[in-house]
């Protein structure tokens, strides 16, 4: 191995060390690729959900790509390659450390849940009053009680799937009910009765009132990803 082989493969090592879920060491990231300080509005959380969706889309452009042979160059330092696939691997671990770092931040006893512009005094608790493990507890009940009424108006196998960043804002939540034909699902969305049925379960859960009309409620089937996304789910949603 040569020279600049052997550089090439510790940069590679160093890189997946550092921008992995949870480092060993923390570093400082370099000036290329460090963020200026900016004063962010309170919908960064959607635009960071939005920019999550484009990047996600851009793996899934990538299905009859050869991400092994496909070779890229590091951003930071030009004179070092890498494979798509280590590109990726950086990416997706370096994604999860941030949201890791979100995390910790926001649950500081010390980080105000609602500053206004030139004020450092914290909100009142009230205007976001909600603990993640109660959010998800009742997310799961909806999603049995869901099944429940499915079940009599549903002629075949199906299931029910949710995700969504509800720790971060308990509207970012998404249910799909999963038949298996084209044709149950549209008899499923042609009944407005059951989906007013369906919402109602948020108030019933009591689902945080300001969030309820946000959470969506859609049907699916595996028709209809097998001839659009050949056959995955993942992507289809995605």
């Amino acid at each position: 191995m040569g020279k600049g082989q052997s550089f090439q493969w510790s940069f590679r090592t160093m890189a997946k060390r550092s921008t992995r879920e949870q480092p060993k060491k923390k570093l400082i990231a370099p000036k290329v690729i460090r963020p200026s300080t900016s004063d962010k509005s309170g919908e960064i959380v959607e635009h960071y959900c939005q920019s999550l969706d484009r990047f996600l889309q851009y793996i899934s452009e990538c299905r009859n790509i050869d991400v092994d042979k496909t070779i890229i160059t590091s951003p930071p330092v030009q004179f070092v390659t890498y494979s798509l696939r280590d590109a990726f691997q950086f990416l997706i671990q370096h994604e999860h450390r941030h949201i890791n770092q979100a995390i910790r931040v926001k649950v500081n006893r010390s980080f105000p849940q609602n500053v206004t512009r030139g004020s450092h005094n914290t909100a009142n608790p009230e205007k976001n009053p909600f603990d993640k493990d109660l959010v998800k507890r009742k997310i799961l009940d909806i999603k049995s009680d869901m099944g429940k009424i499915i079940q009599p108006v549903c002629t075949e196998r199906f299931l029910i799937d949710w995700y969504g960043a509800y720790d971060i804002d308990p509207k970012h939540l998404v249910y799909w009910i999963c038949v298996q034909s084209d044709k149950v699902k549209n008899k499923l969305i042609a009944n407005v009765e059951l989906m007013v049925t369906l919402r109602a379960l948020l108030e019933k859960h009591q689902y945080p009132a300001e969030s309820q009309k946000f959470v969506h409620i859609g049907f699916e089937s595996q028709e209809t990803v097998n001839r659009e996304s050949k056959g995955n789910w993942y992507y289809h949603f995605k």
